[in-house]
């Protein structure tokens, strides 16, 4: 088993014998490969005078790429007419993709047709909104509002024919203008495919989008899952005499297992919406002729979990990336973010990372970035474009101002760090973890189908996870409510692994089977159903060496509710149940005992986790919910499962810090070692950190030297990341 983290094989784009290449580090550009990191320029929001300036400084912090919105309500004058610098100078994005070529910039362009980008109406022309047939519906019918400062507007759809002709207006007048400045003969060497494509943050399941052409795509998918209607009826226990009758659901009304389905496919469908769109917009721009570049999008959360997917997105674009903008206080949502994508991307990339903040989001300062940068690089991260690197309207906290002036402090921390990025070459390091916890997609669908929030989405509902939101009654057919205590278990594991020191990765439950095989150690919160294709690659990763952490519950459904199990055979059936157990001080809920299985965990008499052997393999089964765990706090006993687990797969802990609070990481390039060192808390740190004979710790950017026999004591003030090179035998 592989012990770094990874991902699919890169992906190359271009013709004529150039081409880009993504790759997990970066883009291999005419065989070189650059570290995509970038900075965020609007060209029409600055005079033209200034852009040149502007630019200079952001090549002087060290950035190779700069990254623009093209917006459509800025350059429509009227339906089917466009000023693109013929009456406006600062319109003219030819001119300014020509100086940034001529500056020596590679430039990433985001055309649309949504922006956002705190512009009114989110860059879509206002005529949009009165075109009835080209709008999202709710379940009554009516249009859907974007509640966006500074003015809401009606939500477009997705699904709706009469939406894309009007695209393809503004596409027809903007494609060939970007076709000239294409690498090689211009710098632009990536398109986004849209922009946070999401159903305007409207993400609750029985919102929106319910438009006829919507439904209409929904029965397609359906169609295309089931294949006839006979298989539909059977799993929903339904009379539909074809698809055309079938209807959506409009509100959570599941009452036993065999409800499911009906629900999980409108989730499922949510995604599937918002892969049509991309994939739509993404056409229209090939079919004009921009292609040899590659293609993205971003995600406006750093939570990618349903409806959003980016293993199946990128089956249509390139890299499917997502925003951050998080203050200092907020290290676990950049944690869990960086972890997710860099195991499940192609390349770990964020195309909004707040260098500065929109003046209705929470404030966001130096000392804020000076701490989420590296943390984020920390945890994985291996392509940032920093939004906004030149300030604009409606936006504050930029290292270059909108006259082209520097902000020293800020502009002195974007260079010392990129300046470090670029010289220790960071891109060709890879994070190192042997274990990985999936984030299930079976079970993130049902969490959301079952909310109990409508329309607002919990992102919006003082930052308590969503799951507390989800209906806690149990369905028929299932012991526990799946919905309600699924995220509880993977927050147990992710807060004992932190405190345990040991490196833990995040992935979708859906990556290939060669991501999983990487690992020594997959762990997979389960319950009675789990989609085949899952339990498939489940079974193979055991058979071929992993060890697998299963549990509370055996999976015997399919993602159809059906009979039909690939691990339940390999598995210990419960001998007992206990409401709940003490187990060393903790109290474990809804337990199972086992008695033909050797013992994991025993709290007293009792076996309630165990272990089985498979060819290669072992599966280890958790037969518990653990205890709800929010924010940090410290708990021995948790910490104590985690290092039994990891001592099952022969885990290594590599530099790990005497102190649950704080969190190390290791990156690694051949026999190179970088170590982050991170203090979330508020209080000052000094951890002890575990080192091998003869190693010592170089700061890279104070060039401080810390060394000691088997450990080194690090000085971490609050929210810190300190970066060290491991240097041996004297450095």
């Amino acid at each position: 088993m592989r012990n770094e983290s990874g991902n699919r094989r890169p992906v190359e784009t271009g013709s004529g014998g150039r081409r880009i290449c993504v790759n997990y580090g970066g883009l291999e550009i005419d065989g070189a490969l650059y570290p995509l990191y970038s900075g965020s320029v609007h060209y029409w929001r600055l005079e033209t005078d200034v852009w040149e300036t502007a630019l200079d400084h952001v090549r002087e912090m060290g950035f190779r790429f700069v990254c623009t919105y093209i917006p459509w309500s800025v350059h429509e004058v009227r339906r089917g007419t466009f000023d693109f610098g013929e009456r406006t100078p600062e319109k003219d994005v030819g001119r300014f993709l020509e100086t940034c070529r001529r500056k020596g910039f590679f430039v990433l362009v985001r055309p649309g047709p949504h922006i956002n980008s705190e512009l009114t109406y989110f860059g879509y022309p206002e005529r949009i909104f009165a075109i009835p047939e080209a709008l999202s519906r709710n379940p009554d019918g009516a249009p859907v509002l974007v509640p966006a400062p500074p003015r809401m507007f009606f939500a477009p759809g997705y699904a709706s024919e009469r939406f894309y002709e009007e695209v393809g207006l503004y596409f027809d007048a903007l494609c060939p203008i970007l076709r000239k400045h294409l690498y090689p003969r211009g710098p632009v060497v990536g398109v986004q495919a849209d922009n946070e494509l999401s159903f305007f943050f409207r993400t609750q399941p029985y919102d929106h989008d319910y438009s006829p052409p919507a439904v209409q795509l929904y029965r397609r998918f359906l169609e295309h899952k089931y294949g006839g209607i006979s298989r539909l009826n059977r799993v929903y226990g339904s009379k539909h005499s074809g698809f055309d009758r079938v209807q959506p659901p409009t509100e959570y009304a599941a009452e036993s297992l065999r409800d499911l389905p009906f629900h999980l496919d409108w989730m499922e469908f949510k995604e599937y919406y918002i892969i049509y769109g991309l994939n739509r917009i993404s056409a229209m721009l090939k079919e004009r002729g921009i292609e040899g570049v590659f293609t993205f999008h971003n995600y406006p959360t750093g939570n990618p979990v349903t409806p959003y997917n980016v293993v199946e997105t990128e089956k249509y674009l390139d890299v499917q990336g997502c925003d951050l903008y998080c203050s200092r206080r907020e290290y676990a949502k950049i944690k869990e973010s960086a972890l997710f994508l860099s195991t499940t991307s192609r390349m770990p990339f964020f195309p909004e990372f707040g260098s500065g903040v929109f003046p209705w989001w929470r404030p966001l300062f130096l000392d804020d970035q000076k701490f989420t940068t590296p943390a984020v690089f920390m945890n994985g991260a291996k392509a940032v474009n920093f939004y906004m690197i030149v300030e604009r309207d409606r936006w504050y906290g930029s290292p270059v101002t909108r006259k082209g002036r520097m902000r020293d402090k800020y502009f002195e921390f974007y260079r010392d760090f990129l300046g470090f990025l670029h010289g220790y070459r960071f891109h060709e390091y890879r994070m190192f973890a042997e274990a990985v916890l999936l984030s299930c997609r079976d079970y993130e669908r049902f969490q959301l189908a079952s909310s109990l929030l409508n329309p607002v989405p919990s992102d919006f509902a003082g930052g308590m996870p969503p799951d507390w939101f989800s209906d806690p009654r149990a369905l028929r057919g299932l012991r526990d409510p799946v919905q309600s205590v699924y995220q509880r278990q993977r927050r147990a594991y992710t807060l004992g692994f932190a405190q345990a020191g040991i490196p833990l990765a995040v992935a979708d439950s859906t990556v290939d089977q060669e991501v999983l095989n990487r690992f020594r150690l997959v762990i997979a919160p389960s319950f009675e159903f789990m989609s085949m294709s899952l339990q498939r690659k489940l079974l193979i990763y055991v058979i071929k060496g992993g060890t697998l952490v299963l549990g509370p519950r055996v999976p015997i459904y399919d993602e159809f509710m059906e009979e039909n199990s690939k691990l339940a055979s390999h598995l210990a059936q419960p001998a007992g149940r206990l409401e709940e157990v003490d187990y060393k001080g903790i109290v474990l809920r809804s337990a199972d005992t086992f008695a033909d299985a050797a013992p994991f965990l025993q709290a007293g008499s009792d076996t309630i986790a165990c272990v089985r052997t498979l060819e290669k393999g072992k599966f280890v089964q958790m037969g518990f919910l653990f205890p709800e765990y929010e924010g940090i706090e410290r708990s021995p006993v948790l910490v104590s499962i985690m290092e039994k687990l990891a001592a099952a797969a022969d885990l290594k802990r590599p530099y790990a810090p005497d102190d649950p609070l704080v969190e190390t990481r290791l990156h690694v390039r051949g026999e190179d070692r970088m170590l982050f060192a991170a203090n979330p808390t508020a209080e000052k740190r000094t951890p002890a950190v575990a080192t091998s004979a003869g190693e010592g710790l170089l700061d890279v950017f104070s060039g401080e030297r810390l060394g000691g026999e088997g450990a080194v004591g690090i000085p971490l003030e609050p929210f810190t990341v300190r970066v060290f090179k491991v240097e041996r035998g004297g450095g």
